[in-house]
């Protein structure tokens, strides 16, 4: 795995040193719907697969490899999926601002999961973050960040606590 330094220098990106990074991992989704720049704290930059628009947000590849990425961001924005999450604990609990998505049948799982094995996680509402003014979920994600040290479990040696999240969320699903 490469540093952050290291990270920032293959995407061409050293100019994000010595700030504060948030990678918005929505690949895939066409922002079309978007009019404007999404809002972000003062000193923040954003890295994304989607949105390029100079000084704040840096487009990159969607072939990037993305432990490394999220090992060099600061806070992790996207929705809940298998990949991500285990990504945003396993490469440092990053802090995690999920978009809830409706009808997606694993989320409550992964939510579950999320708030007992990481506790490092932010919902930021569809119509809020359509609205780009992300700055308060960033903030607060960052205060998460600065609490201290995360209970991590070691889930390698606990495939028995993943099997049961995921027979939570199918049983939740079904009634």
């Amino acid at each position: 795995m490469q540093n952050r330094s290291e990270t920032l220098a293959g995407l061409g990106l050293q100019c994000l040193e010595g700030k504060k990074i948030l990678l918005n991992c929505f690949g895939g989704h066409n922002l079309d719907s978007l009019s404007g720049v999404p809002k972000l704290p003062e000193g923040w930059a954003c890295i994304s697969q989607t949105i390029h628009s100079p000084l704040l947000f840096y487009k990159i590849s969607h072939d990037v490899y993305m432990p490394d990425l999220i090992g060099a961001c600061d806070v992790v924005l996207g929705k809940l999926g298998w990949g991500t999450c285990s990504e945003v604990i396993g490469n440092g609990y990053k802090p995690f601002i999920y978009v809830p998505r409706s009808a997606f049948i694993e989320e409550a799982g992964l939510l579950s999961w999320m708030q007992n094995a990481h506790r490092r996680i932010v919902r930021l509402e569809v119509d809020d973050y359509e609205s780009m003014d992300w700055r308060e979920a960033i903030e607060e994600a960052q205060k998460m960040n600065m609490l201290g040290s995360v209970v991590a479990k070691d889930w390698a040696k606990n495939d028995a606590d993943l099997v049961q999240i995921f027979i939570d969320a199918l049983e939740s699903a079904l009634n």
